[in-house]
């Protein structure tokens, strides 16, 4: 698996931790990120241990 460039994705205890990491660009949509998202989210499906997935994502006002 190539590593995720605009997602962040993490494990606490049981929760799959998935964030959205493209403050610049206040996280919008384009084709890295859907590539990601979509990595991190089969990430997440496929760890048998996860038993929750959270999403967090920041919106830098500006």
């Amino acid at each position: 698996m190539n590593k995720l460039e605009t997602v962040l994705y993490e494990r606490r205890g049981q929760v799959a931790l998935i964030t959205l990491n493209r403050p610049a660009r206040r996280n919008a949509m384009n084709a890295a990120l859907n590539r990601d998202v979509t990595a991190a989210l089969e990430l997440a499906r496929d760890d048998e241990t996860a038993r929750a997935r959270r999403w967090r994502w920041r919106q830098i006002c500006g």
